[in-house]
């Protein structure tokens, strides 16, 4: 931006937005759109499991709250597991995310805009041969990854305006 040069991708605070999980997350609770509670720590903050219990609820996921491809996400279960997951994420970064479970068939949805048009993609139900859509799954083909997704014409078309409402 600063010096002119072209590129395809979203500018840069878009960029930022997205890659720090928490900021974004309550970014878009602001326009309405769900997401699941959560918990921000940083480095030197601690939290006991019965905090995150009371928070967030069991089972819930324990994650750096920047960077991506799922390395150092942990699904927690139980008050057993919180230390050693959060122990885990912050070897991954300065700031944890514990983020509440949501039940439910995953999707995911792209589009992308230019001048002459819009154009929102067919929406994907993701289902994960793991436990949730960790590393392996992303990057090892231990996924199905079903397009269209198994949903009613009614939802399709609700996911893809949420779509173009985030993006947006």
């Amino acid at each position: 931006d600063l010096i002119g040069m072209p590129y395809s991708s979203c500018g840069v605070l878009a960029s930022a937005l997205t890659f720090n999980k928490f900021t974004c997350n309550n970014y878009l609770k602001g326009f309405g759109i769900k997401v699941s509670e959560s918990v921000l720590l940083r480095r030197g903050q601690s939290i006991s499991p019965e905090e995150v219990e009371n928070a967030v609820g069991f089972p819930c996921f324990v994650k750096p709250n920047v960077g991506g491809s799922s390395f150092g996400v942990t699904k927690v279960k139980t008050a057993a597991d919180v230390v050693p997951a959060i122990e885990k994420a912050f070897s991954e970064g300065e700031e944890v995310m514990i983020e509440a479970f949501m039940q439910g068939t995953e999707l995911t949805c792209g589009m992308y805009r230019i001048p002459e048009k819009t154009v929102v993609f067919p929406v994907t139900e993701v289902v994960p041969h793991n436990e949730f859509f960790d590393f392996d799954a992303k990057y090892k083909g231990q996924v199905e990854e079903i397009t269209p997704a198994r949903i009613s014409e009614s939802l399709t078309q609700r996911v893809q305006q949420l779509t173009a409402a985030i993006y947006d």
